[in-house]
């Protein structure tokens, strides 16, 4: 299912943001997942927040190692529709596997 703010965010710049805020590169899968699942698993909040502070935590998420460990600060890392996943699933109280079987039907 796509949803029209996916195109918006594209072209608005909303993953430029998050990659000069976190130092992630954000996938065009991990774009349309933050939409995707925000929409349907976060009914009681509203757009864009819901799909922005998906996003925003899921770039956190992917720079926490580098924080802890030798890792090279200055690589580019990269946010999935996993590590989005992965961030929704914590919030929601599912199991990760759970919730990706669920987006595929």
């Amino acid at each position: 299912m796509s949803h029209p703010l996916r195109n918006h965010w594209t072209s608005s710049g909303a993953s430029k943001l998050a990659t000069r805020n976190h130092g992630a590169v954000i996938a065009d899968e991990a774009l349309a997942a933050a939409v995707q699942l925000s929409a349907n698993w976060l009914p009681e909040r509203h757009w864009p927040d819901k799909a922005l502070d998906l996003l925003d935590e899921a770039c956190a998420r992917a720079r926490i190692p580098t924080i802890s460990s030798s890792a090279d600060l200055d690589a580019d890392l990269v946010v999935t529709s996993l590590t989005v996943a992965e961030v929704l699933a914590r919030w929601v109280g599912m199991p990760v596997q759970e919730l990706l079987m669920c987006r595929e039907n």
